[in-house]
């Protein structure tokens, strides 16, 4: 199978999830982290000027895994997904080990990412 053809295969398994579910898809040599992502964040990423994540790091994210973003409103009467995501693979990560020196507090890292492919989705 090709690598398109997996990721495509990870978000159809992704996409019908529960409004308040958060997982991660494991396929065969492949790691995509279903996680939310704030509107303000959610659009620079997507427009692809911000490339990078500040998270915490209870994922154990690594260098060639995938981040499927699910834009989420927190709080209030509006409060949970809204629908759009978009896809990004990790291409770098600061705080594994050496992340204290430039100021990453211990067990959060920052992630570089990029679109591997220019998707966005609208979810259910």
């Amino acid at each position: 199978m090709k690598e398109h053809d997996n990721i495509h295969a990870a978000i159809k398994g992704i996409v019908d999830l529960k409004k308040d579910e958060v997982a991660a898809c494991r396929i065969p040599d492949m790691t995509v982290h279903c996680v939310k992502i704030l509107p303000v964040y959610f659009d620079a990423v997507a427009a692809g000027i911000k490339p990078f994540e500040t998270r915490y790091d209870d994922r154990n994210y690594k260098v060639g895994d995938f981040m499927y973003l699910r834009e989420w409103i927190p709080g209030g009467r509006k409060a949970g997904f809204t629908g759009k995501a978009v896809i990004v693979e990790i291409t770098y990560k600061l705080g594994e080990h050496t992340g204290h020196i430039f100021g990453i507090t211990e067990g959060h890292c920052v992630l570089g990412i990029r679109h591997k492919w220019k998707v966005a989705i609208t979810c259910k």
